[in-house]
Order: C-alpha cells, then sequence, then structure tokens
C-alpha cells in the first residue's frame, strides 16, 4: 500500500515537471519574422518594396540600421487564412525604400520585438544601377533642373528652378529632397508656378518650384540632386469579365499605381570673383541694380527744432546686405537716428524691395550749414562694372533765437514721481449690508427631517437608474448582431451609389464600402481593409463558386483602381459598375 502511494506521488511529480517543460518550450518558442523585398535589382529613380511578416500584432521594428536607404511606411495589413475551421492571421509590416546611391547596397538584418520576445530578419542585398538615359520626348513623366545664370559673380541672385513635366497625371507628388545649396544664400520663392510647354511635338504639363541663390566665394560650386517622389500610373494587362466585359475598355487600362523616384542632374556653377575695385570711395559689397533717393523735409527751421533726412535705397540683388548710411553731419547739429524700415520680397526677378534711413537733424548753432552728399558704391551686374551713386547736397538755414547770447541746451527727459503724502485717507461708510442680519430667535424655525425609508429610497435611485439604463442597452446590443449590422451596411452603401447627384468619389467609396461590409459578414467579423487575398480566401472558406469569388475580388479591384487613378466615370460606367455590384451582393448575401 506505501508502495502505491509513492508510485502514484512520483508519477505526479513527473506530469508536473513534463507539463513544466512543455510551456517552457511553448514560452521559448521564437518569434516568426520574415523579411522579402518584391526586387533585388533596381534602378536609381526607382524604389523598392520591403514587407515584414509576423504572427504577432503590434510589433515593433527598428529601422534605423537602414542607412543605403530613405524609408517610408506603407501601413499595416493583415492576411487570414481559414483551412478547415481554423483560423489564422498573419501581419504584413509594409515599407517602400528608395536608394540614395548607385551600387550594391544592403538591407541589414532588423529587430522585430512583440509579445515579449525578439526575433531577427535577414540581410538583404540589393543592386542599384544608374537609369539609362532617355531622351525627354519619350518619357511620359520627368525632372529637370535648371539656372538663370550659369557663370554669376560672387554676391549677384540668380535663379534656381525644379521642373516636373508630365504628360500623364501623377498623384501625391512630394518634393522629398531639395539640394542643400551649400555654399549659398538660398530663398524659396513661395508658390509653384504652372504652365505648358511642347517638346518635340508633345505637350507637358510642368510644375515649377523656384528658388533665389547667392554665391559667397568664387569658385565652382556643385548644386546636387533635387528627388520627387510621386504615384504614377502603370499598364496592366488583366483578364476578361466573367460577368461584364466592359471593364475591358482600355479606360481601365491603368489599372494600379506605381510609386516612382525622379532625380534631376548635379549642377555645377562656376561663380566668378568681383574684378578688382580701385575706386576712393569704400566698396558697399552691394551686388545687382540699385537706386538712391534723398530728401530732407524743411530746408529753414529754428534752433534747437528738427528737419527729417530720409534716404531710400532700393533696387534689385543683395538689398538685405546693405549698410546704414554714413552720413557727414556738421558739428554744430546733433543726429538722432530712427529705427530703419525695410520691404524686401523674393520673386523670380530675385531679392527686391528697398531700406528706408531717416535721421532728425537739431541745429545747435544759428546759421547755414551744410550737409554733403551720400555716394553709395556698387557692383552693378548689367554692366559688370562699379557704379557710384551720389545723392544731392542739402542746406539747412537754422534761425537764431531771441536770447542770442545764450547756447540752446538740450535735455532729456527724466521720470517723474510723484510725492508721497503723509496725509492718511479716512475711511467712508459706502453703504449697509444687502442682507438685514437677523437678530431674532424666533425667526429661526426648524424643519421636520425626511425619515430613512425616504432617504434610502432617494439615496439608491441614482443607482437604480443607472443599471436599468445599463442593461437595457446591453439587450439592445445583442440585439444587434454584428453579421445583421454588416448586411444592413453593405445593402445601404449600395442604394448610397445608386444617387444620381453625388461626385466619383462618394460614389465609390460607398461601392467599397459596400464589398467590404458584404464580405465581412461572411467572415463573422467587422473591419475597414481587406485584400483581394484576404476577400478570397474569405469566400473560398464560405463555400462559393470561383466565378463569384473572382468576380468580387475583380470588382473590388476595379474600385480601388478607379477611386485612386484619377480617371473619370461618366455616366454609363457608372451604370455597369454599380449594376456588377449589385449582381455581386445579391449572391454574397443570399
Amino acid at each position: 500500500m506505501m508502495y502505491i502511494k509513492n508510485s502514484l506521488g512520483y508519477t505526479h511529480l513527473m506530469l508536473c515537471i513534463m507539463l513544466w517543460a512543455v510551456l517552457g518550450a511553448i514560452d521559448a518558442h521564437a518569434l516568426d519574422v520574415k523579411a522579402t523585398v518584391d526586387s533585388n535589382q533596381i534602378q536609381l529613380d526607382e524604389s523598392l518594396r520591403l514587407t515584414i511578416t509576423t504572427d504577432q500584432e503590434n510589433a515593433e521594428i527598428d529601422l534605423s540600421p537602414i542607412t543605403d536607404f530613405k524609408v517610408t511606411s506603407q501601413g499595416t495589413s493583415s492576411q487570414i487564412q481559414i483551412i478547415n475551421g481554423q483560423y489564422s492571421k498573419t501581419i504584413q509590416y509594409t515599407y517602400v525604400l528608395f536608394p540614395t546611391k548607385e551600387g550594391q547596397l544592403q538591407i541589414p538584418g532588423l529587430t522585430v520585438t512583440g509579445g515579449g520576445q525578439t526575433a531577427y530578419t535577414q540581410e538583404i542585398t540589393v543592386q542599384v544601377s544608374r537609369a539609362p538615359v532617355q531622351t525627354n520626348a519619350n518619357r511620359d513623366i520627368f525632372v529637370q533642373a535648371i539656372i538663370s545664370e550659369n557663370e554669376p559673380f560672387v554676391g549677384q541672385t540668380f535663379l534656381y528652378s525644379f521642373r516636373l513635366y508630365q504628360a500623364i497625371r501623377v498623384s501625391r507628388a512630394n518634393m522629398e529632397k531639395l539640394p542643400d545649396f551649400s555654399g549659398f544664400t538660398s530663398k524659396q520663392i513661395e508658390g509653384n508656378r504652372t504652365f505648358r510647354q511642347v517638346i518635340s511635338g508633345r505637350e507637358y504639363e510642368v510644375t515649377e518650384l523656384s528658388v533665389v541663390l547667392i554665391g559667397h566665394q568664387a569658385g565652382d560650386m556643385t548644386i546636387d540632386s533635387a528627388i520627387l517622389r510621386c504615384d504614377v500610373p502603370v499598364m496592366r494587362q488583366r483578364r476578361p469579365s466573367a460577368f461584364n466585359p466592359f471593364f475591358d475598355d482600355n479606360f481601365f487600362g491603368f489599372s494600379q499605381v506605381e510609386q516612382k523616384v525622379f532625380r534631376t542632374e548635379p549642377i555645377t556653377v562656376h561663380v566668378k570673383p568681383l574684378p578688382t575695385y580701385t575706386g576712393t570711395i569704400p566698396f558697399s559689397g552691394l551686388v545687382g541694380t540699385f537706386s538712391l533717393d534723398a530728401s530732407l523735409d524743411q530746408s529753414s527751421i529754428a534752433v534747437g527744432e528738427s528737419a527729417t533726412l530720409s534716404m531710400t535705397i532700393s533696387g534689385v540683388g543683395n538689398i538685405q546686405d546693405v549698410a546704414e548710411p554714413n552720413v557727414v553731419i556738421p558739428n554744430a547739429i546733433k543726429l538722432y537716428k530712427d529705427k530703419p524700415e525695410e520691404e524686401v520680397q523674393v520673386n523670380r526677378s530675385g531679392f527686391t524691395g528697398k531700406k528706408v534711413y531717416r535721421m532728425a537733424l537739431v541745429p545747435m548753432e544759428a546759421g547755414d550749414h551744410i550737409v554733403p552728399p551720400f555716394e553709395l558704391c556698387y557692383f552693378n551686374v548689367k554692366n559688370q562694372s562699379y557704379d557710384t551713386l551720389k545723392s544731392q547736397e542739402f542746406h539747412l538755414t537754422a534761425q537764431g533765437t531771441s536770447q542770442k547770447d545764450e547756447p540752446v541746451k538740450v535735455y532729456e527727459s527724466a521720470e517723474t514721481k510723484a510725492p508721497k503724502s503723509d496725509v492718511k485717507n479716512k475711511v467712508d461708510f459706502i453703504t449697509k449690508d444687502i442682507l438685514t442680519v437677523k437678530s431674532d430667535l424666533n425667526v429661526i424655525t426648524s424643519q421636520q427631517g425626511l425619515s430613512l425609508v425616504i432617504f434610502l429610497v432617494l439615496f439608491c435611485l441614482p443607482a437604480c437608474f443607472y443599471l436599468v439604463t445599463e442593461s437595457a442597452m446591453v439587450i439592445w446590443e445583442k440585439k444587434d448582431d454584428p453579421i445583421k449590422v454588416l448586411r444592413k451596411k453593405a445593402k445601404f452603401e449600395c442604394s448610397q451609389a445608386g444617387k444620381t447627384n453625388i461626385s466619383d468619389d462618394v460614389f465609390l467609396a460607398c461601392l467599397h464600402k459596400s464589398l467590404i461590409s458584404a464580405i465581412y459578414a461572411n467572415a463573422g467579423f467587422s473591419g475597414e481593409s481587406l485584400t483581394q487575398n484576404e476577400i478570397q480566401s474569405i469566400l473560398r472558406s464560405k463555400g462559393y463558386k470561383d466565378t463569384i469569388v473572382n468576380e468580387a475580388s475583380r470588382l473590388f479591384n476595379q474600385v480601388e483602381s478607379a477611386r485612386y487613378s484619377g480617371f473619370t466615370l461618366n455616366s454609363d460606367l457608372r451604370k455597369t459598375l454599380l449594376s456588377d455590384i449589385q449582381q455581386v451582393l445579391k449572391e454574397i448575401l443570399k
């Protein structure tokens, strides 16, 4: 008997050890991660798609080791598989990679963390080659960078223009990288210019972005490539429609959009030094075309009064570098400078505008005072020579005061403070209290209290009301079966698409929601997005025929293509697409 008990205890211990080992093995199971790319050989103006697949939701992926590519996220998607009633789901994290150089580039192993576990992807090698040179006339889309002056002088303003030429419409155009313009002062012009241009008999719509530049040192300066990223519609062969061959029309030839990268060629700018200056007037450092205007608002004033001398320097060039004029003033005049006013704009001519300097002249002695001319030397880019601007000579007559022998004194205003008073203010009675004070105890009357039962009823009433409301909501929610809700939504969105006064975007959005809701109703759970593979997997698991599965998948692709390709739907196309989707919904929602 004792032996049996010991045997049972030993068996129980072994079972515990085995269970612990199994649980430990399950816990030690590594996170399932896989990284793939859609191509290992691309050109410098192309991109590749990196997909990281894992069975863990909300996984954290460290992308910092990727240095040879610029990475943008394309979001996540889920892959659903239902095999013999067994449900499984994988998560795909998708990224678009843009190469930063040509050669053999590496996507290093990435660290993926999820569910308290860590895994690593394998290293991937990608060969990036320079795109073959094509003539612009043979290209649907291309970019170009030009400068308005190939050999500007130091300090001269010139224009850098990035142009996008498109013979077909692109979407989501994004300036990925502008040159850093090292060695230049740069200022981008607000707003892009759009115009049309015919090249080799083909018309292009041109979008131009311009930047004003100023070179600071002589020599050959390189402006590196500008990079534009955009979605381009691409042609794809499509299968004939089982329900309606209407969509085999060339209208839906652009069934997909592909993200592409366009780069401009680097530009070398030869910045020339300014010619040697041999003049006697100090060079102002201004390069461009400028003008000078000077005026004195009064020519005769009394001693101690002021006259305003204004000097305006305007033009095109590095106007922002204008320094304060060095005006020579006689000793008998006091000079008080005002804050300069600056109005500088940036446009296709460069930096244009003016600077205004004002100063108050206060004569301290009577007599006729002379303000000599002011001279400004600048480099004229039109004449490629040094020019000098000169204001006129000003005469300021100061009339003497009645006390001729006593010089005029200028005093600065001092802050005055009111003397402190030792007289205390008398406190006055303002008014009586609004409420009359009760002084008689007889006016206070006692109120009868609540019984314990009434108090408890009133105390519990809010809680009872909450419980009743919550129960009603739970019962109501149970009545709203998710599958019924999705079926109603599918039919409702389809009916909304049948309205004639809605735009193409709203029409396609309604059809998209209708298909999604109908397919999720078959899956038994809700969601907002699906892929073609998920649609086929869900419908096949429910026993639908291949014709229905393929047609639903095809229509889903047609709707998405029409939504994002930018084409306009006419009334016939809308009727046909709506009719085909209504027919599929009848089969799915039986």
